[in-house]
C-alpha cells in the first residue's frame, strides 16, 4: 500500500473528488482527517467509514477554509492525535458566479478568491508546522491542492472562477522552493469537467452548457475516482521527484 501509515488531512472532503480521495488514501493505508464546512456530513462519511476502516483510520470536524478558528480546530485535532501531517490536500473551491466576467461584482470577485486563493495560503501556512514535524520524523510530507483546466485554458462562463484557478497554480509554483528548502513537495492538479455536483451545469446531459464536453479529446467528463488516482501517486513516495508542477487531468486538453 503506497500510503501505509501516512497521516493525510484533506479539506472539503464529504462528497465528489475530496470523498474520492478520502477512499483512495484509506484504501492505500493511510490515516485520513476528512472536514467540510458542515459538521453534520463530516459525521455522516466519518460514521460510514468507520464501519468499512475502523475508527482509527477516520476523523473528521468542520473545517470551512475560510475561517481561521475551523482551520485551527481541524489542526490541534490532528496535532493533539498524531502530532504531524504527511500530506495536505486542499481541495474546497468557491463559484459563485456563472456567465459573463464582466458581470461578475466586486463581492464575488472577493469570495472566489478568498476561498479560491487566500485561505488556502493560510491553510498552508498555518499547517507548516505539522509537516514539518512529519519530516523531523522521516517522512516525506507534501502537499497538493485542486486547481482546475480553466487556470490555462480560456473558458466562456467561469470567467472569475479560472483567474482564482491561474493565481492558485500560480501559487504553488511560486511556494515550491521555498518548501523544498524544507524538505516538503508541494503540486497542483487541473481537473478538467468531473461528474460532481459542483460542476453539474457543465456535465448534466440535460444542460445546454454540456457541449463544452465536445472540446475534450475523450469527449466525456471524468469520474472523481480518476482525479483520486492522481491525488495519491503525487501524495505517494513514488512522486519523490515531482514538486512545483501543476499536473493536468482533463481527458486531453480542450481549444476553448
Amino acid at each position: 500500500m503506497a500510503l501505509a501509515g501516512k497521516i493525510a488531512a484533506i479539506t472539503a472532503s464529504t462528497k465528489g473528488i475530496g470523498l474520492a480521495c478520502v477512499e483512495r488514501f484509506l484504501n492505500e493505508g493511510a490515516v485520513v482527517y476528512l472536514s467540510s464546512r458542515k459538521q453534520m456530513a463530516v459525521n455522516k462519511e466519518v460514521d460510514r467509514l468507520h464501519e468499512k476502516f475502523g475508527p482509527d483510520k477516520v476523523f473528521g470536524t468542520a473545517c470551512h477554509v475560510g475561517d481561521e478558528k475551523q482551520r485551527k480546530n481541524l489542526y490541534d485535532m490532528i496535532d493533539n492525535n498524531h502530532g504531524k501531517l504527511d500530506i495536505l490536500v486542499s481541495n474546497a473551491a468557491n463559484n459563485n458566479h456563472f456567465g459573463s466576467i464582466f458581470t461578475c461584482n466586486k463581492n464575488q470577485w472577493s469570495k472566489i478568491f478568498d476561498v479560491n486563493v487566500t485561505s488556502t495560503a493560510c491553510l498552508i501556512n498555518e499547517f507548516l508546522p505539522l509537516l514539518e514535524q512529519s519530516k523531523l520524523q522521516g517522512g516525506n510530507p507534501n502537499i497538493i491542492c485542486t486547481s482546475s483546466i480553466t487556470a490555462v485554458v480560456k473558458t466562456e462562463f467561469i470567467g472569475p472562477y479560472a483567474v482564482s484557478k491561474a493565481a492558485l497554480t500560480a501559487m504553488v509554483r511560486q511556494m515550491s522552493p521555498e518548501l523544498a528548502q524544507k524538505g516538503i513537495r508541494i503540486n497542483s492538479v487541473e481537473p478538467g469537467v468531473i461528474k460532481t455536483d459542483f460542476a453539474e451545469v457543465l456535465h448534466n446531459p440535460e444542460s445546454p452548457y454540456n457541449k463544452i464536453l465536445q472540446q475534450f479529446d475523450q469527449k466525456r467528463a471524468g469520474e472523481s475516482e480518476e482525479v483520486a488516482n492522481l491525488v495519491k501517486f503525487l501524495a505517494s513516495d513514488e512522486a519523490s521527484f515531482i514538486t512545483g508542477e501543476a499536473h493536468r487531468i482533463c481527458g486531453g486538453s480542450p481549444g476553448w
